[in-house]
Parts: structure tokens; C-alpha cells; sequence
């Protein structure tokens, strides 16, 4: 799978991910895989099942978000954002209802918030500021809580999960 970590904090939001996808049990790396993308006032950040990802990434258009009021970014991911998601993948051929598809994870940044989606299109917000999507992602939030740099925390994530690697990623999203 991956590994993708978040760190929200005050100031707004950033994103660690690394650079390997694996089919089966083969490893690939290519220089302009980038798995956290922006997508309007979006960060977008997935694992688990590559065609659910490349659908959120690049086929789906994630709908503007005119709440005025920051306190209510939850509610609009739960009323607006994940029926959207829903919507595009069922489109695009991602079976939703049925455990035949793989399962996937997504982080999300909205205005320099952080939500994590699981694959039964729950939002989840941690009190801690500390996310994770991933295979790598236990080990990668274990190191933060043992105080580790994001750094640290995705090398050690590669060193210990066979389905990361690769060069890491990251991207800051401001609070505003």
C-alpha cells in the first residue's frame, strides 16, 4: 500500500508520503509519481487501491467549498465532500458497496485542516493532529508519538513496511 502521514497543528497542515506503489508483490518508483496531489483548495492524499486513488486524484472534480464559518469544515465533508467522492468513484467503475474492490484511505486537506476518509467513506479528525493512511502508517505514527521529526517517522515507516519506500513527499497547507 503506502505510507501517508499528517500533522495538523495552529498554523494549518502537512503531508508526508512516499514514493513506491506495489502491484502484488513487486515494488515500482517513478519520478513523477506524487501521491499527495492539489486538487483546487484541496490536498488529496491516498492509499490502498490504486484505481480508487487515480479516480479521486484525476477523474474526479472535488466540489468548492463555500462554507464561511471554518468550525463547520466537518460537517461540510460529511453533507457535501464524501457524497461527491461517492459519486465519482461509483461512476468511474469503483464498486462502493462491495468488499470485491480493495479497500482505500484518504487524507484530505481543506483550508489547513486535515480529515482522514476510510474506505467506508467515515471522516475522522484526531485530536492529537496526528493522521495516518497506509500500511506504513502505524509505525509512521508511532515515531511521531515517540517524538520522531515527520522525517524520521516516514524513514522509519520504510525501514519496516515492505509496501513503502522510496523518496518522501511533503506538502504544507496554510490555516486560513
Amino acid at each position: 500500500m503506502t505510507t501517508i502521514i499528517g500533522l495538523q497543528d495552529g498554523n494549518g497542515c502537512s503531508m508526508f508520503a512516499d514514493s513506491q506503489t506495489t502491484n502484488g508483490e513487486r515494488p515500482y518508483f517513478h519520478r513523477d509519481l506524487e501521491k499527495i496531489v492539489k486538487r483546487g483548495q484541496y490536498l488529496l492524499a491516498g492509499a490502498g487501491s490504486a484505481r480508487a486513488v487515480d479516480i479521486a486524484h484525476w477523474l474526479w472534480v472535488p466540489p468548492a467549498c463555500h462554507v464561511e464559518d471554518n468550525s463547520f469544515l466537518y460537517e461540510f465533508m460529511i453533507i457535501t465532500f464524501i457524497p461527491s467522492l461517492r459519486k465519482a468513484l461509483v461512476f468511474n467503475g469503483f464498486d462502493t458497496a462491495s468488499s470485491n474492490d480493495e479497500d482505500f484511505g484518504m487524507m484530505v486537506a481543506l483550508r489547513g485542516t486535515l480529515f482522514e476518509v476510510a474506505s467506508d467513506f467515515s471522516v475522522l479528525v484526531r485530536r492529537d493532529g496526528y493522521y495516518g493512511v497506509g500500511t506504513g502508517a502505524s509505525y509512521a505514527i508511532g515515531a511521531l508519538s515517540a517524538m520522531a521529526t515527520p522525517q524520521e517517522a516516514m524513514q522509519i515507516a520504510i525501514e519496516n513496511d515492505i509496501y513503502s519506500g522510496g523518496a518522501i513527499q511533503s506538502v504544507f497547507q496554510e490555516k486560513i
